[in-house]
């Protein structure tokens, strides 16, 4: 069985993606759930999340297990994440796959490149004070009788 599901790659930590429910025709059974595999950079868990054990009137053994994010998705670094989840009642063991789609977001910010060595600009405007450079690290341009002088710093 396999069970797909998208979600937003900036889906928050602490989230529930997908309840499961399990059956196991013994009534008294002790349920272990979790991840086989899949779970690149463990950003997500499998526990169980309540069970049919204080029903007294039961017939078979039921559970639900939640499916929760614990970490930081990131689309660039991982698109889809194929989870093999279990669960094993101490005799046998059961799985499934889970195929979590991520959806991109923009997540990243622009940002300006600075030259090698460099750590930032100066601006400097010299109004009717020709300046003709492009040479190393300094770059001027005439606009409307200003001279507008970039410099590179330290």
């Amino acid at each position: 069985m396999i069970e797909n599901i998208s979600r937003s790659e900036t889906t928050e930590t602490g989230t529930n993606i997908l309840n499961l429910t399990i059956t196991d025709a013994d009534i008294d059974t002790k349920l272990n759930l979790g991840i086989l595999s899949g779970n690149i950079r463990n950003v997500f868990t499998f526990t169980l999340l309540s069970t049919n054990s204080e029903n007294s009137t039961r017939t078979q053994f039921e559970a639900i297990g939640q499916l929760k994010v614990v970490g930081p998705l990131d689309f660039e670094l991982t698109s889809n994440y194929t989870l093999i989840l279990f669960a094993f009642d101490t005799k046998n063991l059961k799985t499934i796959t889970v195929i979590v789609h991520l959806i991109p977001q923009n997540t990243k910010a622009p940002y300006f490149d600075f030259m090698p060595g460099f750590t930032s600009y100066e601006y400097t405007a010299i109004e009717d004070m020709p300046y003709l450079s492009f040479n190393g690290p300094i770059v001027s341009c005439y606009v409307r009788n200003l001279y507008i002088l970039e410099k590179l710093l330290l």
